[in-house]
């Protein structure tokens, strides 16, 4: 029987290009903004704490862009503002840049307000959608709207990002400028949103963030996986903070060669992702999970070991589909298991240990690296996650099997 081609409409074809070129521009400076600090500076904190500038506004921002839009807000005039708002800040650092007048504070003041930016805009995007195409193709909507973040933040932008850089060092962030005054005009064509005051005030609230955490910290599965993603990702992000001194000092590398480092990761999540049901169905997801966390320490202990690039990047490129198998079992697992009312609440708070594990690793990274060079963020996540596996190896099959 022939498929079906679902048609989602000009509107949302609209706001999925605004998404996807304003993705493209946030990768342009995951790749440009380590890259312009370790040209300011060598030191390892300094440099990592340019993550930390673009993890932990979504600590902040998320849940206050929820209350925002349960309250009514107009979200294409919204995500309007927004893109504007990225676009000037971006143009002000590529000027900064271009006339060798950045420093330190300035691209930190960046990344903070991109990150920002970025966390009440995925937000206003996931609140439009169902505005804009039918109740029955949402699911097909989400999924094209995150192969385009993922195409435009983690694989094609920072590559981009790095060679641009490479060419010129202002050159990453006028691009980016422009991307983002693409993507305020993109959104013309959509229409005005925001639910009636009247639906807003008299309908029962939404459950909360504190709502979300209580659940989740008394199911035993979802807690056991959320402080899981804490660690994992302090240990993670501790690596990434310094990768740009790691490929210039550890691989001899320029560059254009970070930025191939950095899509490494979403090349082996592309990869993976057409497996993961079949690879589910043949090992069921324990095994899996218990696979992953030793994929992940070794991963971490080749790293250290290596000096050629190429290995570097196939070390990476197993790791990013690792990263992308965890993460969807993770949330079938979660939406297993989570009501419906519940959904939203719990995944807000699986946020916070995500982007709070990143931010703090960030810091962590750069202070072990200080003191112990670029690889010393990466002996402490071995060790970090390869205790986790020995505590986690027996908990997962008994933990899910109770809440399964």
């Amino acid at each position: 029987m022939a498929k079906t081609k679902i048609r989602l409409g000009s509107e949302f074809t609209g706001l999925w290009l605004s998404n996807a070129v304003a993705n493209l521009g946030d990768g342009l400076s995951v790749a440009a903004g380590p890259l312009l600090l370790a040209s300011l500076t060598s030191d390892p904190l300094l440099v990592a704490a340019s993550l930390f500038a673009q993890q932990a506004p979504w600590l902040l921002f998320s849940p206050l862009g929820a209350a925002l839009l349960d309250r009514g807000l107009d979200r294409r005039l919204l995500l309007v503002a927004l893109n504007t708002t990225r676009c000037v800040v971006v143009a002000a650092l590529a000027g900064l840049v271009w006339l060798d007048l950045a420093t330190i504070p300035a691209v930190y003041a960046l990344l903070f307000t991109l990150g920002a930016a970025g966390a009440v805009a995925d937000g206003a995007i996931t609140a439009l959608v169902p505005s804009l195409v039918p109740a029955a193709d949402l699911e097909a909507a989400s999924s094209r709207l995150s192969a385009g973040t993922l195409a435009g933040s983690t694989l094609l932008g920072p590559a981009l990002g790095a060679w641009l850089f490479a060419v010129a060092a202002s050159a990453p962030f006028g691009v980016e400028a422009l991307g983002f005054a693409v993507a305020a005009l993109l959104l013309r064509g959509t229409r005005r949103s925001a639910p009636p005051i009247e639906v807003v005030t008299r309908a029962a609230a939404p459950p909360g963030l504190a709502e979300g955490l209580r659940w989740l910290w008394h199911n035993r599965l979802l807690r056991l996986l959320a402080l899981a993603l804490l660690l994992m990702n302090m240990t993670l992000y501790g690596f990434l903070g310094v990768l740009v001194l790691y490929a210039r000092e550890r691989l001899d590398a320029g560059p254009a060669a970070f930025g191939l480092l950095l899509a490494a990761t979403a090349a082996g999540g592309v990869l993976v992702v057409p497996l993961v049901p079949r690879l589910v169905d043949r090992f069921g997801p324990v095994p899996l999970l218990r696979a992953g966390l030793v994929v992940e320490t070794v991963a971490h202990v080749a790293l250290a070991l290596v000096r050629a690039f190429p290995a570097a990047i196939a070390v990476l490129v197993a790791f990013g589909a690792h990263s992308v198998l965890w993460g969807t079992i993770t949330r079938t697992a979660r939406r297993r298991v989570v009501p419906d009312r519940l959904r939203r609440s719990v995944n807000g708070a699986f946020l916070l240990f995500s982007s709070g594990g990143a931010a703090l690793g960030a810091i962590q990274g750069g202070l072990v690296a200080r003191a112990f060079g670029v690889t010393g963020p990466l002996w402490v996540a071995a060790g970090v996650v390869g205790l986790l596996s020995a505590l986690m190896w027996q908990l997962l099959a008994v933990v899910g099997g109770e809440d399964g």
